[in-house]
């Protein structure tokens, strides 16, 4: 178990203390799953081109990468020890905004479901 020192206090942590940090994966999304997440995250935007929460620039991409949050050693979370995150960078200014990938398709899912009923007349 790994120590780490925190200068601020008398206290000594452990890195299973630490919190979790978002680690790259060898899974990489196709440009139609980063297509689509990008209109997901535009659609659910409060402001028409919602911009970077630093610098207001509406200029972000979907990074191709999937990113993991380790969650729980115990038990599992969503099949796993861990949420798989989409990640977006601000073109201007360098800022990442994480997104729980496995909420994003559920909530997509949703949605056809509620649109293929209203196509359907149900």
């Amino acid at each position: 178990m790994e120590k780490i020192d925190d200068q601020d206090s008398n206290s000594v942590t452990t890195a299973d203390d630490a919190m979790p940090v978002p680690k790259e994966t060898d899974l990489k999304l196709t440009a139609a799953e980063a297509n689509k997440i990008t209109a997901f995250i535009n659609n659910k935007a409060i402001v028409p081109k919602d911009g970077c929460p630093v610098c207001g620039s509406p200029k972000n991409f979907v990074n191709e990468h999937i990113w993991k949050m380790e969650t729980q050693k115990l038990e599992p979370t969503f099949g796993g020890t861990f949420q798989p995150l989409v990640a977006t960078t601000c073109h201007n200014c360098g800022y990442v905004r994480f997104f729980n990938k496995i909420i994003m398709e559920w909530i997509m899912q949703q949605a056809g479901a509620v649109e293929g009923e209203a196509e359907n007349g149900d």
